[in-house]
C-alpha cells in the first residue's frame, strides 16, 4: 500500500517518513506550515484554497502564503485547478496527492498485490494509526502468500488485538503462531473453540522481543 493510495482512502495520520523526508521534499518552513494547514482541511486528496482563511488562521501574510504555494507549486507537491460553486463562484482547489506520490518515490515502498491482500494492509494502517513499514508489509505478505494464512484469520487477529487494547503488530503476529500452534486455518476453528477466548481475550499469547 503506497502513501499516495493511503491519503486518497482518507487516512488522516501524516506518516512518520514524511518529516523524515522533510529536506529531500524540499519544504521550506512557511510552505510546509501552509501545507499543514491544507492537509487538516482535505478531503479525499483536495481542498479549497482559502487565502483569507489560511491568513486568519496562522497568522501568515497574505503575501508570504502567496509566495509558499508558488513554492509547493515549484517542488511539485501540489497541483491548482479551478472550479466553480453551487453558486457558480470561481474556486481555487489544492490537490495535495502529489507530495505523496513523490514520498512513495523517495522510499519505494513494496507494493502489495490488489486483492484480500491490499485491504487487510488498509486494515492495519488504519487500526494501528500508521502506515505499515517495509518489513511489516512483507511480513504480512509472508502469512497470506507464504504460510497460506487465511486474510479473513488475520483480520480477526488484529480485531482481538484492538480488543486487548495491544494495537501492536507483533502482537497480531503472536496471536496468529498461537492458532497456528492449535491447528487453526478458519475463523470458523477459532470461533468454535470456546477455551481460546475469554470475554474477548486472547491468553497466552507470546511476543517475541525482536
Amino acid at each position: 500500500m503506497s502513501y499516495s493510495s493511503i491519503f486518497l482512502h482518507g487516512f488522516s495520520n501524516i506518516p512518520n517518513e514524511l518529516f523524515k523526508q522533510f529536506s529531500n521534499l524540499q519544504f521550506t518552513a512557511d510552505s510546509f506550515l501552509i501545507w499543514l494547514f491544507l492537509y487538516q482541511t482535505t478531503d479525499k486528496g483536495e481542498t479549497v484554497l482559502d487565502i483569507e482563511q489560511i491568513e486568519k488562521d496562522t497568522n501568515i501574510s497574505e503575501k508570504a502564503i502567496y509566495e509558499s504555494i508558488n513554492s509547493l507549486l515549484n517542488q511539485q507537491l501540489i497541483r491548482l485547478k479551478t472550479t466553480e460553486d453551487v453558486f457558480h463562484k470561481i474556486q481555487t482547489i489544492v490537490d495535495l496527492t502529489p507530495t505523496f506520490e513523490k514520498l512513495d518515490q523517495l522510499v519505494k515502498r513494496p507494493m502489495l498485490k490488489l486483492s484480500g491482500l491490499g485491504q487487510l494492509s488498509q486494515l492495519f494502517e488504519q487500526e494501528l494509526g500508521r502506515p505499515l513499514s517495509p518489513i511489516e508489509l512483507e511480513e504480512l505478505q509472508k502469512w497470506v502468500d507464504e504460510e497460506n494464512i487465511a486474510p479473513e484469520l488475520v483480520e480477526l487477529a488484529l480485531k482481538e488485538a484492538v480488543l486487548n487494547q495491544k494495537k501492536n503488530f507483533k502482537y497480531v503476529g503472536g496471536i496468529l503462531r498461537n492458532w497456528q500452534g492449535k491447528g487453526y486455518q478458519r475463523v470458523a476453528d477459532v470461533e468454535n473453540d470456546k477455551s481460546t477466548l475469554k470475554k474477548g481475550k486472547i491468553l497466552d499469547i507470546q511476543i517475541p522481543l525482536d
